[in-house]
């Protein structure tokens, strides 16, 4: 299957849920559409933060996995967060993309998280994404610690939720081919004058 352009601006998916904690189906289905139709997004970051995934079983993530590629068919592209430190639940999806958040709690050495996201690529055999979020993993990856994981040619880029301008800008000199998304709302401006692929 060709894969999409994954530039431009995704949506972190929001997820309804009913009263009693349930997911709200015909709740979610209207968001997606919301985003594709209302505000014309590039594509959808399913399962990240924003979408409670930590707090959810990994049936309801595949749930939820689901129905946002039911209703959203082919119209954007779609990145699965599937992060998590059990290594099981990154399942092939149908989506363009995985992203996993690095591996946390535990104290991983770098090898067992380039291990991490070499696994879940040979699993799948999809393309990846490195989700960076160290002010909440406490994982805190250098520029030859990227160039390490991106030797694997699955691995497209990051989605860079971290302040450290002078990280992006490094990163984006290095590695010119490698993607990169901006991961907070307020780092979109000086993200993008740093020549950001896109935001998320």
């Amino acid at each position: 299957r060709k894969m999409r352009n994954l530039k431009g601006i995704f949506s972190a998916l929001l997820v309804s849920f009913n009263e009693d904690g349930s997911i709200n189906e015909k709740g979610l289905r209207e968001i997606i559409r919301y985003n594709i139709d209302k505000m014309k997004i590039d594509g959808l970051y399913v399962g990240g933060s924003t979408g409670e995934n930590f707090m959810l079983s990994t049936e309801e993530k595949k749930q939820i996995f689901r129905i946002a590629k039911d209703e959203a068919k082919d119209q954007v592209a779609l990145i699965a967060q599937v992060g998590s430190v059990n290594l099981h639940e990154a399942t092939e999806l149908g989506y363009d993309s995985l992203s996993a958040v690095t591996p946390f709690y535990y104290k991983f050495s770098f090898p067992e998280i380039k291990h991490y996201y070499d696994t879940i690529i040979a699993e799948t055999g999809n393309n990846m994404i490195v989700y960076s979020i160290p002010f909440l993993t406490g994982v805190n990856m250098g520029i030859e610690q990227f160039g390490e994981l991106y030797k694997n040619p699955k691995v497209l880029g990051v989605k860079f939720t971290a302040g450290d301008f002078y990280l992006l800008e490094r990163l984006k000199k290095a590695y010119p081919n490698h993607l990169i998304w901006a991961g907070f709302d307020e780092m979109m401006v000086p993200a993008v004058s740093l020549g950001v692929d896109g935001a998320i």
